[in-house]
């Protein structure tokens, strides 16, 4: 019997039955990891999700970092 559903498409137009799980292959795709590699990238990539707001943080103190910096001449 036929049904509807929803899912979910990552950038290379696959279709994932989350928003999460379309994360993951997107993230996963951005590591650059393919064939056997493919499970260490989306460990990864859960891993980069579930720890978001240190990342970002991490990101934004860099930033401050690399803008003094580049004020200082350094």
């Amino acid at each position: 019997m036929l049904k509807p559903g929803i899912c979910f498409y990552d950038s290379a137009g696959r279709s994932h039955p989350s928003p999460r799980a379309a994360l993951v292959r997107e993230l996963a795709d951005a590591l650059g990891f393919d064939g056997a590699s493919t499970t260490l990238a989306t460990t990864l990539a859960v891993l980069v999700i579930e720890k978001r707001a240190e990342i970002e943080q991490a990101f934004a103190d860099f930033d401050l970092m690399r803008a003094y910096a580049e004020e200082h001449s350094v």
